[in-house]
């Protein structure tokens, strides 16, 4: 009876597991798909001064002399053109991948999708008789700027650790969902978060991921 059980929790978590990265890879899909589809051109505009300034907002006019650049506050601000290194454009959709360490694996490998103010993502990663991990979140953007940005997310974190002592290995198990928030600046990726489920450890339990996460959000 027991090892029917079992059999039948064991079934239903590949189930689950399965069901979920379906999810996730339709999601980036059609995010793809509708980006391909309705592409337009963003009218935000950042522009960095050789000084290292940065102005965002919208052309109002311009010449061989100088930039009218109106701020998202209204102000008008007019910027010499010797004076600009560069005019930058921020795509509304963008892929996102690097490599982050701690939970889910110690190293995971990470990337996504960021449409608009959604974004789906996921990290998994694998140490030889160590460690293995997967998590899959789906979220929604706060706020985003030249180098800053910032999400909440919610999603499911799947971990498998192996201890070593005198009397052997043991093996420990994590499986559960969470709520998150991470920021991104300047490339320094940081998530935390509380994961409610079961396994060896006691819940909730704390995720903490950092590593360096690039966003190909420039045109």
């Amino acid at each position: 009876m027991n090892f029917q059980t079992s059999k039948k929790h064991f079934s239903f978590a590949i189930f689950i597991k399965h069901f979920l990265w379906f999810a996730f890879l339709t999601v980036v899909f059609r995010i793809q798909l509708s980006h391909a589809q309705d592409a337009q051109a963003d009218t935000l505009k950042y522009i960095k001064t050789r000084s290292g300034e940065v102005y965002s907002g919208y052309i109002q006019a311009g010449d061989d002399s100088a930039t009218i650049l109106k701020t998202r506050g209204g102000e008008l601000v007019t910027i010499p053109r010797q004076q600009i290194d560069e005019i930058l454009m921020m795509k509304s959709s963008f892929p996102i991948f690097g490599v982050t360490f701690l939970t889910p694996a110690i190293v995971q490998l990470l990337g996504g999708y960021s449409f608009d103010s959604w974004l789906a993502r996921a990290a998994i990663g694998y140490l030889p008789n160590t460690s293995f991990g997967f998590e899959i979140c789906f979220g929604k953007n706060l706020s985003r700027s030249y180098n800053f940005s910032q999400n909440i997310s919610v999603g499911f974190t799947s971990t498998r650790y192996t201890e070593r002592g005198y009397d052997g290995k043991t093996i420990r198990r994590w499986n559960g969902g969470f709520i998150g928030y991470d920021f991104n600046w300047g490339g320094f990726f940081l998530e935390t978060g509380l994961s409610f489920g079961k396994g060896d450890f006691r819940s909730p339990q704390l995720l903490l991921q950092l590593g360096y996460v690039y966003e190909l959000k420039w045109r």
